[in-house]
């Protein structure tokens, strides 16, 4: 009796376990950098309709969050040039432009600064 409450306990555990481990790697720690300086950032998918249309940005210095909308791509072999919409957290909307490969993305606002996001891994 006790080792089916024991071995049901453990399934338990470990589908929650399966679903945390899944979510995790999301707000994992990555290095990005704006405007040639590194530094620790978390970064999320930006989902609508099952595809990623962009990728939020956390940075973890200062808190600042900062989300970046991918649209109009053209998808060439082995690379993404998107133009995109910059939402800071203070509801400031810039606008530039993206590529994106197998090393990340690379993002030029029209106020001339420059942000590197990695791959998700």
């Amino acid at each position: 009796m006790f080792s089916s409450y024991f071995f049901h306990a453990c399934g338990l555990l470990a589908a929650l376990a399966s679903q945390i481990l899944f979510i995790m790697p999301s707000n994992a720690s990555y290095q990005c950098s704006f405007n040639g300086r590194w530094e620790q950032c978390a970064l999320r998918r930006i989902m609508s309709n099952g595809r990623q249309i962009g990728t939020r940005v956390r940075w973890l210095s200062d808190g600042k969050t900062v989300s970046y909308y991918f649209y109009n791509c053209d998808d060439g072999p082995g690379l993404d040039n998107c133009m995109v919409k910059i939402v800071e957290d203070n509801g400031r909307v810039t606008y530039g432009t993206s590529s994106s490969g197998g090393r990340g993305t690379w993002i030029t606002s029209n106020r001339g600064n420059k942000t590197i996001i990695p791959p998700f891994y």
